[in-house]
């Protein structure tokens, strides 16, 4: 019985970890801080579900949340929220559009 929860988690692990995401959301740059001359575009939000502690239910929110600001035509995101739980993970980022 352990022999075969392990392979299941092994098989989890080597195909629904990794978080690729699009050209558009890969392009987004990171501010450290609210960007006071670029225009606010709104809040993006992503979340993970249920995850008991096996995979990066953080991260794979903060790739929701990039692939939802690049659909809102953001250049830069500030995260505001990130976080991952039991229960899986919460990210939201201010999208911002700068001139470039």
């Amino acid at each position: 019985m352990l022999r075969l929860l392990l392979l299941c988690a092994s098989l989890a692990l080597a195909t629904g970890c990794a978080s690729t995401l699009s050209p558009a959301a890969s392009a987004l740059e990171h501010a450290k801080r609210k960007l006071a001359k670029c225009r606010v575009l709104g809040v993006a939000h992503g979340e993970s579900g249920f995850n008991g502690w096996v995979f990066p239910a953080e991260q794979r929110a903060r790739a929701e949340a990039l692939e939802h600001a690049a659909t809102m035509g953001g250049t830069h995101v500030l995260f505001t929220e990130s976080t991952e739980g039991f229960m899986g993970g919460k990210a939201a980022c201010l999208v911002y559009q700068c001139q470039k």
